[in-house]
């Protein structure tokens, strides 16, 4: 697998999408009716010690966003060049925060320079180690000093992972991202699990308690799977995502597209999922029909993506974690050449984005959302990017 060849996670996902394009404009998603916004999953974390990394992270991504062909001191460059100097100053104890400001300096970077990207990729691989204990297959922790392992979390590393071995070609990322996956197999449902986890056995914990099986977790680690197999051309890399897909599909689809959150202790399905897990269905069902010819995960994606365009708008995501919204913008941006909705969407959320950016330092403010720095601010690196490339 080339890494020049697919800059985006979903570069290959766009093309699969335009030779689908007759069949998926006659898909009409009808919404079976009003859902409410997703409870985030991570709400109950502890805080662990914060983390402050070297700095060299920094200075790759800051070197990536001058590289960036966009204009000299757009909207777009001030914004990402504010993600590296909030990355540098720190703290930021979450693995997932680094996950999203990787993540939207991924997307920033798609059509930089392969050598910037490589420089990128490399202090991908060295910060993410940094939360390995002791490697990417036994799982990175919560924090650098240590706590709960989050499968989310995990998940959300392994396709940063995958994403930076994409743009560069560099084979230690593919492999620590399988690692990833190794570790991901460990969240999965058992038939040695206690009585009141035996309702809708599979799926994936969301963390290393094993009480809650979870959307977020379980669709991104069947992205992941997917993501790999492309790389590793491993049966067993294919199989656990479509297990992990159907699963999620058959227990906490709804008939309009869209899904759950997850399944409590006592199998009560509860709770609506937020948009970048949405979005991670939308991303494995493509991957899968690119895997398998089988026309019925594409058409799957797309009532899916139809569904959530109607759904999350931008009065929703105002109130959602910016940096989950990229996620979820950059898996339904495959689906642009279907129809002008999700481009439209993408668009006005990137209007409401580009309002609270300060037009001379490239920083994001708004009033409404909820969740920890510097991650706001890759949110609006991601969705600036997005736009600006699309």
């Amino acid at each position: 697998m080339s890494g020049s060849a697919r800059p985006l996670r979903l570069r290959a996902m766009r093309a699969l999408v335009i030779l689908c394009a007759a069949s998926a404009l006659l898909a009409t998603a009808a919404i079976a009716g009003p859902v409410v916004r997703a409870r985030p999953a991570n709400r109950h974390r502890p805080s662990p010690s914060p983390l402050r990394l070297d700095g060299r992270l920094a200075a790759a991504g800051s070197r990536l966003c001058k590289s960036l062909r966009v204009p000299a001191q757009s909207v777009t460059e001030l914004s990402c060049q504010a993600l590296q100097r909030a990355v540098r100053s720190g703290p930021y104890p979450f693995l997932w925060q680094m996950t999203q400001v990787i993540n939207a300096t991924l997307i920033a970077g798609s059509n930089a320079p392969r050598s910037a990207r490589q420089k990128y990729a490399s202090q991908v691989y060295a910060s993410l180690h940094h939360y390995a204990h002791p490697s990417f297959s036994t799982g990175l922790t919560a924090a650098a000093a240590g706590g709960l392992h989050y499968y989310d979390d995990d998940a959300w590393a392994g396709l940063d992972l995958i994403e930076a071995y994409n743009q560069s070609g560099q084979r230690q990322l593919l492999q620590a991202a399988a690692g990833v996956l190794t570790y991901q197999r460990t969240g999965e449902w058992r038939p040695s699990d206690p009585p009141d986890q035996h309702m809708y056995p599979g799926g994936i914990y969301w963390n290393a308690n094993r009480r809650f099986r979870a959307l977020n977790a379980t669709a991104a680690t069947a992205q992941l799977a997917l993501e790999v197999y492309q790389g590793t051309h491993a049966r067993g890399d294919l199989a656990l995502g479509k297990q992990e897909y159907s699963w999620a599909r058959q227990v906490l689809g709804n008939t309009n597209g869209l899904y759950r959150e997850r399944v409590d202790p006592g199998g009560t399905v509860e709770g609506n999922g937020e948009d970048n897990g949405n979005g991670f269905m939308i991303g494995a069902g493509v991957l899968l029909y690119r895997a398998t010819h089988d026309k019925q995960y594409l058409d799957q994606a797309v009532q899916t993506a139809k569904a959530s365009v109607s759904h999350f708008t931008t009065p929703m995501l105002e109130y959602t974690c910016p940096a989950y919204n990229a996620s979820y913008f950059a898996n339904l941006a495959g689906l642009h050449h279907v129809g002008k909705a999700s481009s439209q969407s993408l668009k006005a959320y990137a209007k409401w984005v580009t309002e609270h950016t300060d037009a001379h330092t490239g920083v994001f403010s708004a009033p409404h959302y909820h969740c920890h720095a510097p991650s706001p601010q890759a949110g609006a690196v991601g969705t600036l990017s997005l736009r600006a490339v699309g």
